[in-house]
């Protein structure tokens, strides 16, 4: 069996990607630039443990 995304699913994907990079824009705006190197920090580090496994 396939399935197919339909040109309305493609547009609804879309639109919440771009909501998505809206929505993370406006938060980050929020943060010192100390803020977001500390939580870049802390995303590297739970890369590395997730990656390990």
């Amino acid at each position: 069996m396939y399935l197919q995304i339909t040109d309305t699913g493609i547009e609804m994907l879309n639109k919440a990607q771009e909501d998505g990079r809206q929505l993370r824009k406006e938060l980050f705006e929020n943060l010192t630039e100390e803020e977001r190197e500390s939580l870049l920090s802390v995303y590297e580090k739970l890369n590395k443990v997730m990656s390990e496994d």
